[in-house]
């Protein structure tokens, strides 16, 4: 992005103030907030360059949307989530072969579409998805998928479900390689069997090249930081 590249000129000045003030002002025209009316981000800390330089990677990979642009300017020194601009169009491929393609057969028998809603949606359109991490939860053992869902969700998330990840998949396997496990847990996402038990899937590696599509217990497995969450941002309007 133009605006991006521009940044990273003016940081050669050696003058944070004046180059965090650039950022904000080409940051808005860059990403300008969705709600109707007049919405100002606020600032509350400077960044350093190496923050802003991080940002600038992020907006020349298309990667910073509006609410994550807020979130650094409010508290640079939290890492600006990642942001994967997906398209999904459900017409032009069944979900279950989108899966099959990812996964090959190394696929759960009980992850079938009556159980599971092989579905993103009937109309094409473009979500910005994001990996969101599980925390250590009490003795650090880590945090179940019922956890981290309650969690998620009051922090503005939507949970996602198997379409998403078959389709998130198929377009970013580099991304799903980084982790032991990236899990779904969204409503449709979640069968109960005749034990009573709450699964949800989950997509993890084989090999370099390989991966499996498994479910995991809901409510008492706990993840750990090597494992994600699929999800996207609410968009807030005021």
């Amino acid at each position: 992005m133009k605006f991006a590249l521009a940044i990273k000129q003016i940081l050669y000045i050696e003058n944070r103030k004046l180059a965090f003030r650039f950022l904000h002002t080409v940051g808005m025209q860059a990403c300008p907030p969705k709600a109707d009316g007049e919405e100002k981000m606020k600032i509350t800390k400077i960044p350093n360059l190496l923050q802003i330089l991080r940002l600038c990677d992020l907006m020349l990979e298309d990667k910073v949307n509006f609410q994550n642009f807020e979130s650094f300017l409010k508290n640079p020194g939290q890492v600006v989530p990642d942001v994967f601009p997906t398209e999904f169009d459900a017409s032009a491929v069944t979900l279950l072969e989108v899966i099959k393609k990812s996964v090959k057969s190394n696929m759960s028998k009980n992850i079938t579409e009556d159980k599971f809603g092989f579905t993103c949606g009937k109309t094409k359109r473009t979500v910005d998805l994001e990996l969101a991490s599980f925390l250590k939860g009490e003795n650090n053992k880590g945090e179940s998928g019922e956890e981290a869902a309650e969690r998620l969700i009051g922090e503005g998330y939507i949970l996602e479900n198997l379409g998403e990840l078959a389709v998130f998949t198929d377009d970013r396997h580099s991304e799903i390689k980084k982790y032991n496990s990236v899990v779904v847990m969204g409503d449709v996402s979640r069968w109960k069997n005749l034990s009573g038990q709450i699964l949800i899937p989950f997509i993890g590696n084989i090999n370099e090249d390989d991966f499996f599509l498994e479910l995991i217990d809901f409510r008492n497995y706990k993840f750990d930081a090597s494992s994600r969450v699929l999800v996207s941002k609410k968009i807030k309007i005021e």
